[in-house]
Order: structure tokens, then sequence, then C-alpha cells
């Protein structure tokens, strides 16, 4: 008889709701299910910061990919601006040494881009 009063009394300090009122089982139940509760929402919130921690260094390698083109880019127009600068004072220099004829050659030539363009337009919505 003593070895069993021995084990109940154990029982007793390792199970925190032996002996406690009805009231204060509630009380832990309630706090156990809070904590539940709040540890499924830690972990629901975790998945969304790792879900936009994701789409956030996805955005980041967007935008540096498009910034390393968009540099590429500007290099191509300074390349060709100085192309274009470098015609523009050839241009100058034959107008300047042609006079009217540079003038009547010039206009031939945009009246005859301008119809090599309309024919080939024109060309492609008769194939259609």
């Amino acid at each position: 008889r003593g070895y069993l009063l021995q084990e109940m009394s154990s029982r007793n300090r390792s199970n925190p709701l032996f002996g406690a009122s009805s009231r204060d089982k509630a009380r832990r139940t309630e706090v156990e299910l809070a904590e539940r509760e709040n540890n499924a929402e830690i972990d629901a919130l975790s998945d969304q910061v790792a879900l936009l921690k994701s789409i956030t260094q996805d955005l980041n390698r967007d935008v540096e990919e498009q910034n390393l083109f968009l540099e590429k880019m500007g290099s191509g127009f300074a390349g060709a601006g100085q192309v274009i600068g470098k015609t523009m004072t050839s241009l100058d220099t034959m107008s300047r040494s042609g006079g009217t004829r540079f003038a009547i050659l010039i206009i031939f030539a945009i009246v005859g881009t301008f119809l090599l363009f309309w024919w080939f337009t024109s060309k492609e919505k008769n194939n259609k």
C-alpha cells in the first residue's frame, strides 16, 4: 500500500492537471488551443513570407537583367548617334560643294525611298 501511495504522488507531480480545479483545467486547455492556433498561424505567415521573398528575388533578377539590357541599348544608340553625326557632316560638306544638283538628288532619293516603302507595303497587303 505504501508503494501505491508513492506512485500516485509521483503521478500528481508529473501531471499538471491532476488535482487542479475544473476552471484551471479549462484555462490550461484554452491556453494550449490558443498556442496551437498561434503556431499554425505563424507557420502560415512563414510560408507567405517565404513566397514574398521568392517573388522579390525574381523581381530583382528581372530588374537587373532589364538594366543591363538598357545599358547595352544606350551604348548602341550612342554609337548610332555618332554615325548619324558623321553622316550629317558628310552631307553638309557635299551640299556646300554640290549646290542645286545635290538638293535635287536628295529630293529624288527621299521620294524614291517613300515609293519603295509604299510599294512593299501594298505588295504585302495584296498577298494576304
